[in-house]
């Protein structure tokens, strides 16, 4: 199992293991709303999920009792995430 280190500036925790890859939105207060930085983490982790040959899924939760994945303003406009490239196995498609 493989986790990135908790802190205060963490914004997505990424853990690993059995190769089930969990994102975990870091900003309870917030309630993991999706600030232009959230989002830029949460690519970041994504694309690193999809060069790791030992995740073949990803989680995406979040932190503390609400997950609300919306926007912190009105003039935050989320840049799309990219779509996964990765090739699944056949029996993966089946």
């Amino acid at each position: 199992m493989t986790a990135t280190v908790p802190s205060e500036e963490s914004l997505v925790l990424r853990q690993t293991e059995a190769g089930v890859a969990t994102l975990t939105l870091n900003r309870p207060k917030q309630y993991n709303a999706l600030s232009q930085a959230m989002l830029a983490a949460l690519q970041t982790e994504l694309d690193r999920a999809a060069t790791d040959q030992s995740v073949r899924v990803v989680v995406i939760a979040g932190s503390g009792p609400a997950f609300a994945p919306a926007t912190t303003s009105r003039r935050c406009v989320p840049t799309p995430i990219r779509p996964f490239t990765g090739r699944c196995s056949p029996s993966a498609v089946e």
